[in-house]
């Protein structure tokens, strides 16, 4: 009887403890397109994310254009580029920049949006988790 309580006790303690491990997020990566653009945001566990960006239109390559690229934390930052046809023979416009964010408080956040404004034309590309 003795034996299987000890057992009993450690099964217990081993489930628990079990339900307490904290998993570790070290890379998002979301992933969209629209008619016209693709884009990928990959956040990685150097404290860096990379944003890329590639025209798919069958139009005219643009070569102004604006866009917003909203954050983890929600927030929105943007700005303009020369687009034409050397980025896109380069795989697109990249960026990478810092933040200081924990990775898995955001773990549950599953589609952020990039704003694409171009030829008096403007569409919002969607990218998921």
């Amino acid at each position: 009887m003795k034996n299987f309580t000890i057992t009993f006790m450690v099964l217990i303690f081993s489930i628990f403890t079990m339900g307490c491990e904290r998993k570790s997020v070290d890379q998002l990566l979301f992933q969209g397109s629209s008619q016209n653009w693709e884009a990928t945001i990959n956040y990685d566990r150097n404290n860096k994310y990379k944003v890329n960006i590639k025209y798919i239109g069958l139009e005219r390559l643009p070569m102004d254009v604006k866009f917003t690229i909203e954050d983890l934390s929600g927030n929105s930052s943007g700005g303009y580029m020369e687009y034409g046809e050397v980025l896109n023979k380069v795989c697109g416009f990249s960026l990478e920049k810092e933040y200081d964010y924990k990775l898995l408080k955001y773990e549950d956040k599953d589609k952020l949006t990039i704003v694409m404004e171009w030829n008096k034309q403007e569409e919002i590309v969607e990218l998921n988790l």
